[in-house]
């Protein structure tokens, strides 16, 4: 499918590419009618004292100072998803993430806090009379070690407003991890009282 719309994608999320890297596509038609906000003697050069040309293609947005070796990390990230197999990869996301909503249900004091037609790998929910710092503390001690984040209402404001939430506990399954993974982390909220 073709679309004359912009792609932008943080490399750091799911592709576990460096922080600080990303992607942006764009057809060519629509990039060519586009002035970058910064421009810099690698995306332009003068033509004369009150004139310019911009690069064409993508190097009219980059900027001359770069960080190389992100970049690379963030091709290392591509080459090793696409070799995995992107729907792979997908699908097993979406099934862990799948078996972590199915347990948290059975959790009497969890409540999921997911919304939506289509879930992602990034499960939202809170614990009965737990803040979600608190919730997070207790998965992180040893010996669970278990890592999750909290998303606060600034994050996603109006609708955290409107639901009466604070903040939420961020579980980000990924490919890597196991169905073991996700029984550990559903056995410790099952003993967190």
């Amino acid at each position: 499918i073709y679309s004359t719309k912009p792609l932008t994608a943080s490399g750091r999320k799911y592709l576990r590419a460096p922080r600080g890297t990303g992607f942006l596509w764009m057809d060519s038609t629509l990039s060519s009618n586009i002035e970058p906000v910064w421009l810099d003697h690698h995306a332009a050069s003068l033509i004369d004292e009150q004139r310019y040309h911009i690069s064409e293609g993508a190097r009219r947005f980059e900027c001359w100072e770069a960080n190389i070796a992100d970049r690379l990390g963030l091709g290392a990230a591509a080459k090793y998803a696409l070799s995995l197999g992107q729907g792979k990869v997908t699908q097993r996301i979406f099934n862990l993430a799948k078996q972590l909503r199915s347990g948290l249900k059975c959790i009497p004091h969890v409540q999921l806090q997911d919304k939506g037609e289509n879930l992602s790998g990034i499960v939202t929910f809170t614990v009965k009379n737990k803040t979600a710092e608190s919730v997070k503390e207790y998965l992180s001690a040893q010996p669970r070690r278990i890592n999750v984040s909290c998303s606060r209402s600034s994050s996603t404001f109006i609708d955290m407003r409107n639901r009466g939430l604070e903040s939420v506990v961020r579980a980000s399954v990924h490919a890597y991890n196991s169905e073991d993974e996700i029984d550990i982390l559903l056995n410790a909220l099952e003993n967190f009282r």
